[in-house]
C-alpha cells in the first residue's frame, strides 16, 4: 500500500528520487564512445602516415637504383669512354636511347696513369685511364638520388697511341 507523496525506498533503504545523478550515465557513454572515436581517428591518421613514409622511401631506392643503373650502363658501354676526354665530358644517356629508368649524368675523364700497384700489369705495355662517373637517378616523383664512382680502364698503350 502506498501512501500519496510518498517516495519509494529500494532494499538498502535509500531513497529512489531526482536528485543530481540523473543522466550521468548518458553523458558517461557519451564520453566514453567519444575517446574510442578519437582514438579510432588517431589510428587512422598514423596508419596514413606510415603509407606516406613507405611510399617515400620507396621512391627514394628507386631513384638510388636509377642513379645506380646509370653508373653500370657507363661502365658497359665503351663508346662512353671514347668520347670522353680531358676537356670533354660524355653525357648519358644519348640521344634516342631510352632506359628503362630515369637516369642522367656524365663521365668525366680524370687523368691518365701508370696502372693500380700489385695487379701484376707491366707498366711497359698498359696504362691506365682513370674517369668519375656521376648519375642522378629520379624516383617517380621529386626524389633524386645521386651516385659518383671513381674507376680506372686498364688499356695497352699501343691502343691508347
Amino acid at each position: 500500500m502506498m501512501i500519496k507523496g510518498a517516495r519509494m525506498k529500494n532494499p538498502k533503504g535509500i531513497e529512489a528520487g531526482h536528485g543530481k545523478e540523473e543522466g550521468v550515465a548518458l553523458v558517461i557513454t557519451l564520453l566514453a564512445m567519444l575517446t574510442i572515436a578519437l582514438i579510432g581517428l588517431g589510428g587512422i591518421y598514423l596508419s596514413n602516415v606510415e603509407i606516406q613514409i613507405a611510399g617515400n622511401q620507396s621512391d627514394a631506392q628507386r631513384a638510388f637504383m636509377a642513379a645506380e643503373g646509370g653508373i653500370q650502363h657507363v661502365k658497359a658501354k665503351s663508346s662512353y669512354f671514347i668520347t670522353a676526354g680531358p676537356d670533354a665530358p660524355a653525357s648519358f644517356p644519348e640521344e634516342g636511347v631510352t632506359l628503362p629508368y630515369r637516369v642522367e649524368g656524365a663521365l668525366n675523364f680524370d687523368r691518365e696513369d701508370n696502372p693500380p700497384p700489385g695487379r701484376g700489369i707491366s707498366l711497359k705495355f698498359f696504362k691506365c685511364n682513370y674517369y668519375t662517373a656521376s648519375a642522378t637517378g629520379r624516383g617517380r616523383h621529386t626524389t633524386l638520388s645521386e651516385v659518383q664512382e671513381n674507376f680506372g680502364l686498364i688499356l695497352p698503350k699501343a691502343f691508347v697511341e
